[in-house]
């Protein structure tokens, strides 16, 4: 898709994604029906999120979160002029993560 092509063709995203964060793609529509603890984790994460409605709705999108499940950031846009913001949400939640730590 065109939309995927440009968020993760933008080298800020690419950058972020190669050193700071452990990228996941999965399949939302099975995950959050998963019965284990892989389903678990996602559905923390997601229930976390703008798109906790797993029973009428998606909780498809990005999803930025901590190791431990920490929800951080959701974006759902990936078309060429939200990408740019979409890296800059994930260096605040960075940011964020560290100032925990």
């Amino acid at each position: 898709m065109l939309d995927r092509a440009s968020t993760f063709a933008a080298p800020t995203i690419v950058e972020l994604l190669k050193t700071r964060f452990v990228p996941v793609a999965i399949d939302q529509a099975y995950q959050r029906k998963q019965k284990d603890a892989e389903g678990a984790f996602y559905r923390k994460i997601a229930l976390q999120g703008p798109r906790h409605d797993f029973e009428g709705s998606t909780t498809q999108g990005f999803y930025v979160a901590t190791g431990s499940g920490k929800f951080l950031h959701y974006s759902n846009f990936r078309g060429p002029g939200s990408v740019e913001g979409l890296a800059m949400e994930m260096r605040k939640a960075l940011s964020a993560s560290s100032a925990l730590n």
